[in-house]
């Protein structure tokens, strides 16, 4: 009697590991971890985007959603006709955050006929960072910024970056909202996998990016989004859509988990989000091109 009375509060002492949930590094953003490494996040189901419906009705593939922050204006690129018909970077523009999209504009200014992707626009829409192969004379992309000085202005002639470019592929994913740190993916070339990079600047001058090496793996990540200050990172890992988090700006991101409340059984990639994570904008080929979804908590 006396071993069964001991086994039982031997049970009842034991930490809840049979939960649903687990903590994601510290907690301290109230991230949580499904059991078999998703991410719990009360998502509302992702939103398909419709208002940046071809005008033709034909087919599109629009991927690297940038908004503002105030989320009245967003770029992307698209293959849509109109274009150069490789990716060129469009825009759309609304009255408000709860309004509804207006049909896309090309915005020449920035495009080429050659490949303009991996679109990172500032929070305050006067400034945007992307990847385009113009200049290079194998497939890689090479990266380059333009300014402006309104919404309403003209956007700046693009140019180079050289402080974040390399001889590789460098691909553009964003910069977070203070400006100082520039997301982008880096690979070899088209038979390598990309893996994720940061470059961080104290004035105007970027440092060299460096790898953010506890989250790359053999598989390819990129399309990397900083969210809560930088302690939360939003990312792309083979097709899925995967969050990590650290204590500080000085730790290295925990272990990652899926953002199954976003993730389909397609191509899941490409988040932007805004600070709190509240609102996710992000592409996916769910219904066959690939398009723009919203999702909100």
């Amino acid at each position: 009697m006396i071993r069964l009375l001991l086994a039982l509060a031997a049970v009842v002492a034991l930490p809840a590991c049979s939960s649903k949930d687990v903590s994601l590094g510290d907690g301290r953003n109230g991230v949580s971890v499904k059991a078999g490494g998703s991410a719990a996040f009360d998502f509302q189901p992702p939103v398909l985007i419709a208002g940046l419906d071809p005008s033709d009705g034909g087919e599109t593939t629009d991927d690297d959603p940038s908004p503002t922050g105030d989320l009245t204006l967003m770029l992307f690129d698209s293959k849509r006709a109109g274009g150069s018909g490789k990716e060129d970077i469009w825009e759309t523009t609304r009255s408000s955050a709860s309004a509804s999209w207006e049909s896309p504009r090309f915005v020449s200014a920035l495009s080429s006929p050659e490949r303009d992707t991996g679109i990172a626009l500032t929070a305050d829409g006067l400034t945007v960072y992307f990847s385009s192969d113009r200049e290079k004379d194998d497939d890689g992309l090479d990266v380059f910024v333009s300014t402006r000085e309104s919404r309403d202005g003209e956007w700046s002639e693009p140019k180079h970056v050289p402080e974040v470019e390399s001889s590789d592929d460098d691909l553009v994913s964003a910069v977070d909202p203070s400006g100082e740190h520039l997301y982008l993916a880096r690979r070899k070339n088209d038979d390598d996998d990309y893996d994720l990079y940061v470059a961080t600047r104290a004035g105007d001058a970027w440092d060299a990016p460096a790898p953010i090496s506890e989250l790359n793996t053999d598989d390819e990540e990129s399309d990397a989004y900083a969210a809560k200050g930088g302690l939360t990172l939003v990312f792309t890992r083979d097709e899925n859509l995967w969050i990590a988090e650290r204590a500080s700006l000085e730790d290295p991101f925990g272990k990652p988990a899926k953002l199954d409340a976003l993730n389909s059984e397609h191509d899941d990639r490409d988040a932007w989000t805004t600070p709190d994570l509240d609102v996710v904008v992000f592409s996916s080929n769910r219904t066959g091109d690939y398009r723009i979804y919203e999702a909100r908590r």
